[in-house]
């Protein structure tokens, strides 16, 4: 794995744990700083995919933690398209 591909991976990682900080705060203490942390969270996932295509085109990185990388940054990017697209 490339340096390129672990940096995904942390980025991936990294996104997805400020997610689920940011939904264990709001069950618990109701207080609405998910919105912040869910901003943070999926731009970090992005930023990953981001990463992730890098390490599989510029350095031909063929882990399979890097390719499934992908799908988190993908169903994140869909979100803040539709998010974009169709405000509520």
């Amino acid at each position: 794995m490339t340096e390129t591909g672990r940096w995904a991976l942390r980025l991936e990682l990294g996104g997805i744990g400020l997610v689920a900080l940011g939904a264990t705060i709001v069950a618990t203490a109701e207080i609405h700083a998910f919105g912040a942390l869910a901003l943070v969270g999926l731009l970090l996932v992005i930023g990953g995919g981001g990463c992730a295509v890098l390490a599989l085109i510029r350095d031909g990185d063929r882990s399979r933690l890097v390719m499934a990388a992908l799908l988190p940054a993908l169903l994140a990017l869909f979100l803040v398209i539709g998010e974009l697209a169709f405000p509520h």
